[in-house]
């Protein structure tokens, strides 16, 4: 581990760990998580390069590609960041369910919203965003489930940002939202 002794001893003398060797060996052993550190770099959008640099402090690696190397193995966000609480989410403990935002995936909604303006416009359906936006909460409940059971290799377009899912072309996706609109706009 890298010391600096910028920020200075602490009560036994020693020298405290930086916050980028800090996060540098938690981003190392997310890394650990995946079969190969270039699953990793294709899941974070980066170079295996560029994520060796990340876990050696000599980068600081931007929040969208933390969140996705984490989000992908379960990883949570604030152990990640800070190195508080359980490395990975399955083993928190909550005293009340957990916010929203703590489970929300940013690459997987964008590629949701992507596919169904892609399908509304092929279907030639113009909805209101209320509807849309319904329709949207409804697939990403879908496609979380449906996460569980893929790799980000066999659907990128549920992990990675910039690949629309191609709801179209799934025939169950597309039924459930000519149903779900069917109902919406009743």
């Amino acid at each position: 581990m890298t010391y600096d002794n910028r920020e200075g001893p602490d009560e036994v003398g020693r020298a405290l760990p930086t916050y980028e060797a800090e996060l540098g060996t938690r981003i190392s052993l997310v890394i650990d998580l995946y079969d190969l550190k270039a699953d990793a770099a294709r899941v974070a959008d980066v170079t295996p390069e560029m994520l060796n640099r990340y876990v050696r402090g000599q980068h600081k690696i931007p929040f969208t590609n933390a969140a996705r190397l984490a989000s992908a193995k379960g990883v949570s966000l604030d152990w990640l960041w800070s190195g508080e609480g359980p490395m990975l989410l399955r083993d928190r403990v909550h005293d009340s369910p957990p916010a929203a935002v703590e489970s929300f995936d940013l690459a997987l909604m964008g590629n949701l919203v992507s596919g169904l303006m892609a399908f509304l416009q092929r279907e030639s359906l113009d909805l209101d965003p209320e509807y849309i936006g319904r329709a949207v909460t409804l697939l990403y409940m879908l496609m979380e489930r449906e996460r569980r059971d893929t790799t980000p290799e066999d659907r990128p377009d549920l992990w990675v940002e910039g690949h629309p899912v191609d709801i179209a072309n799934d025939k169950i996706l597309a039924e459930t939202v000519r149903l779900a609109l069917g109902r919406l706009r009743r």
